[in-house]
């Protein structure tokens, strides 16, 4: 995870899918590790199906 600018980004690999670089669309470094867990834990859990759809933008991680 890195931030550009203030925006926090994922960058790294899941198994799966492959190399992955996007905004997890917040500027708060707490939710953003904690968006970016939930993404590792789905594709470990071979719920590629929906890392895929937040992928192409057809679903939105919603802040807590």
């Amino acid at each position: 995870m890195w931030r550009r600018g203030r925006t926090w980004y994922m960058k790294r690999e899941l198994p799966g899918i492959g190399r992955v670089y996007k905004s997890l669309g917040t500027t708060r470094v707490a939710l953003a590790r904690t968006r970016e867990e939930l993404l590792l834990q789905l594709a470990e859990r071979g719920h590629l199906d929906v890392v895929r759809a937040w992928l192409d933008g057809a679903l939105r991680l919603a802040p807590r």
